[in-house]
C-alpha cells in the first residue's frame, strides 16, 4: 500500500468501516509510514475534541438519529462498494461534515434553545404545578450554578452518603462540587477540572478530566476535600476516545472502559490491575458486574471476565448489521443480562439471556433504546415513548407516548421519567399497569430523576437542582 491509497482510507479506518483485512493493510502501513500517521493521528484528534466538546455518550435525539443513520448508509454502503477512490474520499468527507455538525449542533443547540438557562446567577424557584392527585408533595431549589448539557450522560448527578455530586460551572471550566443531601450546603469545589461522567464510593469520587495531551484521564478525588488522589492516563496512539462512567467493582477495585479497552485499577492508588483489549468493533458498553464477573458488550459480541484476573471466561456473539457508533446499553437481574444494541436502520435490537447457561431466552426489534432499567420481573425501557417489558418472555406489558431523552427511573413501584411535551414536565406512573398517576408541570430536563426514600432530586436545564419531600 502507497500513501495515496492509505490516506483515501485513513477517513474510512478512523470512522470504523473498513474490513478487518483493510485495516491490516492500513495498520501496516501506519506502523512504517510517519506521514501517514500524522494524518492519522490529526482526524482523530479533530473528531476526539468535538465529541468530548460536546460530551461522547450522547442520548440520541430526533435529529441526532437522522445525521447518525444517513451516515452510516452513505459511508457503510459506498465504503463496500467497489468504485473509483475519489468517490470514496467524497463519501468520507461528507461523513465527517456530518458528524461535525451533530457535534456542533450539540453543543450549542441545547443552549440556545433555552433563552431562560443561566448558571451564573441565583434564580428564584419557580411556580410549578402538579396534574392528578399526589398526596403531600413539597418543592425547592437547593442549588444554582450547576453544569447542564441537556443532551448528555456525562453529567447526572449522583447522590452518596450525604452528599450530592454534580458538575459545577467554573467560568469556562467545570469542576465536581459536593453538596449536603439535605441543606443544599456546597461543601467543596474539585481543585481538579472535570468532564463529569461521575461515579462515587464512600470515601472516593471518580470521574473524567481532560489531560495535556488531549485525552480524558480518570481521576480518583477525596470526597472529603475534594482534592485529587491520583489520576489514570491511558496510554497509547488513540485521541479520539469514547468515555463511559466508570463501574466500581467489588474488592477496591475500579472498572474504566474506553475506546476498544477496558482497565481494571486499584482503587487505593490508581495502578493498573489489568487490562483487555477488545477487537475493533466498534464503541464498547459500560460495564456490569455480577457476582466476581464483569460483563462488556461491543457491537458484535458480550464478553464475561473474572474480576480477579481479568481472564475472559466466555463470550457471546449475539448480531451482526449493527451500528458502531452507539454503545450497547447493558442491564442485569436475578441471573440474566439484557443487551440493546443499535441497528443501522436506526432501531434497535433487544435480547435477554441466562447468564448460567448463556441461552438466549428473547429478543425484540424495537424502536430506539436509550436507556434500559430493570426491576423485578420487569425491564423499563427508554426511547422516545416509555415501555416496560416482561423480562422473562419479551411480551410487552404497556407502553406510555411520551417525548424526550431522560432515563427511566423506578423507585417503590413508581416508574419516574421526564417529558419534554408543552414546557416539559416530570411524570409518575405505576410501574405495573404504566397508569400515569400525577405530573409536575414546567421541569425540562434530560438527566434522570433520583428518589432516595421520602427525598427525589432534579437537575433542570437552567442548572437548578430541584428536591421533593414525599409524605403521607
Amino acid at each position: 500500500m502507497d500513501c495515496i491509497e492509505a490516506k483515501e482510507q485513513i477517513e474510512f479506518y478512523v470512522l470504523g468501516e473498513l474490513s478487518q483485512s483493510q485495516q491490516r493493510r492500513l495498520k501496516s502501513h501506519l506502523a512504517n509510514c510517519p506521514d501517514c500517521r500524522k494524518a492519522e493521528a490529526e482526524y482523530r484528534l479533530i473528531i476526539g475534541k468535538i465529541r468530548r466538546s460536546s460530551k461522547a455518550n450522547l442520548r440520541p435525539t430526533d435529529l441526532e438519529r437522522n445525521i447518525l443513520a444517513s451516515v452510516e448508509r452513505e459511508v457503510g454502503t459506498i465504503a463496500r462498494r467497489s468504485i473509483v477512490s475519489p468517490m470514496r474520499t467524497l463519501a468520507a468527507s461528507i461523513a465527517a461534515c456530518l458528524l461535525i455538525g451533530l457535534a456542533a449542533w450539540q453543543i450549542w443547540f441545547p443552549h440556545s434553545n433555552d433563552p431562560a438557562k443561566s448558571s451564573s446567577a441565583i434564580q428564584p424557584n419557580p411556580a410549578r404545578s402538579f396534574s392528578a392527585a399526589q398526596p403531600n408533595m413539597n418543592l425547592r431549589s437547593i442549588s444554582t450554578g450547576a453544569r447542564s448539557s441537556p443532551a448528555s450522560m456525562a453529567d447526572d448527578i449522583v447522590i452518596r452518603g450525604e452528599n450530592i455530586y454534580l458538575l459545577f460551572d467554573n467560568g469556562s471550566k467545570a469542576n465536581v462540587a459536593a453538596f449536603d443531601y439535605g441543606t443544599g450546603t456546597q461543601k467543596w469545589a474539585s481543585e481538579t477540572e472535570s468532564h463529569g461522567f461521575i461515579t462515587a464510593d464512600d470515601t472516593q469520587l471518580y470521574c473524567l478530566a481532560p489531560s495535556e495531551q488531549g485525552r480524558l484521564d480518570l481521576v480518583a478525588i477525596n470526597t472529603a476535600d475534594g482534592k485529587t488522589l491520583w489520576r489514570h492516563t491511558e496510554q497509547g496512539p488513540d485521541l479520539m476516545q469514547s468515555p463511559c462512567t466508570p463501574t466500581i467493582l467489588p474488592g477496591n477495585r475500579i472498572c474504566w472502559v474506553v475506546n476498544t479497552t477496558i482497565h481494571v485499577l486499584d482503587t487505593s492508588n490508581g495502578e493498573v490491575l489489568w487490562t483487555y483489549s477488545m477487537s475493533d468493533k466498534g464503541r464498547l458498553s459500560e460495564a456490569v458486574v455480577v457476582d466476581g464477573s464483569l460483563y462488556v458488550a461491543d457491537t458484535d459480541e458480550l464478553c464475561c471476565f473474572d474480576i480477579e484476573s481479568g481472564r475472559q471466561s466466555w463470550r457471546s456473539q449475539y448480531s451482526s448489521n449493527v451500528s458502531r457508533w452507539v454503545s450497547p446499553l447493558l442491564a442485569v437481574a436475578d441471573g440474566q443480562i439484557c443487551v440493546a444494541f443499535r441497528l443501522r436502520s436506526g432501531k434497535s435490537k433487544l435480547l435477554c439471556m441466562e447468564l448460567a447457561n448463556r441461552n438466549v431466552l428473547w429478543t425484540r426489534t424495537i424502536p430506539h433504546t436509550s436507556r434500559l432499567c430493570i426491576a423485578g420481573n420487569t425491564l423499563y425501557l427508554r426511547s422516545q415513548d416509555v415501555q416496560a417489558v416482561d423480562r422473562t418472555s419479551g411480551d410487552l406489558l404497556w407502553s406510555f407516548p411520551s417525548r424526550g431523552c431522560s432515563p427511566v427511573t423506578y423507585a417503590n413501584g413508581r416508574v419516574y421519567f421526564l417529558d419534554s411535551n408543552d414546557q416539559g414536565h416530570l411524570v409518575a406512573l405505576d410501574g405495573q399497569t404504566g397508569r400515569e398517576l400525577w405530573t409536575l408541570t414546567e421541569m425540562r430536563s434530560c438527566d434522570a430523576f433520583v428518589r432516595i426514600g421520602d427525598m427525589g432530586y432534579l437537575k433542570t436545564y437552567d442548572g437548578i437542582v430541584h428536591v421533593i419531600a414525599f409524605s403521607g
